[in-house]
């Protein structure tokens, strides 16, 4: 639509009124609009949450698929000592996997942790005396991030008997936490496709409280772009308050609800905390997703306009 044509209207005015036509929703049906602004921010903050415990489980996931505990039990024939150039050999195979915790047990240190835990067994087995040396067994333990190929390195070390492994230990956990991160993809994924299909809904149905007006000013040579403008102010209007009401719930109950998900389990405890820094993108994402149902929402009134003009 030109800025002057034949009538008297300049862009100011044929501006103002479209912004005046975009808000004539919030006047006609304030509380429809209002309660569509909230069911965007529930489910931003939905999403984000989602996004969130995704992002969280990938290192958890990928530290319990790699994370074990090595224990390798020293043959009865090694010597006390040949037990120190033992560990180190064990050592120098590690350490080139990163920093894992490598230690020797030996018989007096396994009693005195026997003691700590259960102490009346910690002392039936000090009185065994000599034949403690056979009965308890010695051993090292390395925990930490380890490759697959350090168990076969360490089982072909001469003087280790026999070597376990915890990284079967914790098959069930990983799958549970591969489901769970698949379950949290979709479920978001869904929740971001119901957002979208409401606020699309919500825009082709403003449309009525301004058709008139629209089919008016489609016959004064307004273009699509003109006839749209409404539809993607008012539903830009919803998205960012929903946007502003997800970035308060993300300030003020994000941190909250962070702590109790990790108080949950102690696997969860190593998920991030939650940063209030993001409530920006909040906003950023209820704008965006308002401009885009407005836009999916807004066209196929124009394209009407343009074949058909009126109701009839």
């Amino acid at each position: 639509m030109r800025c002057i044509t034949g009538w008297t209207y300049v862009c100011g005015g044929i501006y103002l009124y479209l912004l005046k036509l975009s808000f004539r929703t919030w006047r006609i049906a304030p509380f429809s609009q209002a309660f569509s602004a909230l069911a965007v921010g529930f489910l931003l903050f939905l999403i984000g949450f989602l996004i969130w415990l995704e992002q969280g489980i990938r290192p958890i996931l990928s530290r319990l698929q790699r994370e074990q505990v090595i224990t390798a039990y020293l043959s009865p024939s090694v010597e006390t000592r040949d037990e120190a150039k033992l560990l180190n050999e064990v050592k120098g195979i590690v350490e080139a996997e990163g920093h894992p915790e490598v230690k020797l047990v030996d018989v007096p240190e396994f009693i005195s942790l026997m003691k700590t835990h259960h102490e009346s067994l910690g002392r039936e087995l000090e009185h065994l005396g000599t034949e403690m040396n056979q009965i308890i067994p010695r051993y090292i333990s390395i925990s930490g991030i380890l490759k697959s190929s350090v168990f076969g390195k360490i089982k072909s070390l001469s003087g280790i008997e026999e070597v376990e492994s915890s990284k079967d230990r914790h098959r069930q956990i990983v799958g549970v936490f591969s489901v769970l991160r698949w379950i949290v993809r979709i479920l978001s994924v869904g929740v971001f496709f119901a957002l979208m299909i409401g606020l699309i809904h919500l825009s082709r149905m403003n449309q009525y409280f301004y058709r008139d007006a629209l089919i008016v000013l489609k016959l004064w040579g307004a273009g699509q772009g003109t006839l749209m403008t409404p539809s993607l102010i008012s539903a830009f209007s919803v998205g960012l308050i929903g946007g502003v009401i997800a970035a308060m719930a993300w300030i003020l109950g994000g941190a909250w609800l962070a702590v109790h998900m990790q108080s949950l389990s102690g696997v969860l405890r190593t998920m991030p905390s939650i940063r209030a820094s993001l409530a920006m993108v909040f906003l950023i994402a209820g704008g965006g997703v308002g401009l885009l149902a407005g836009m999916l929402g807004g066209f196929p009134f124009s394209r009407f306009s343009e074949e058909g003009g009126g109701d009839g």
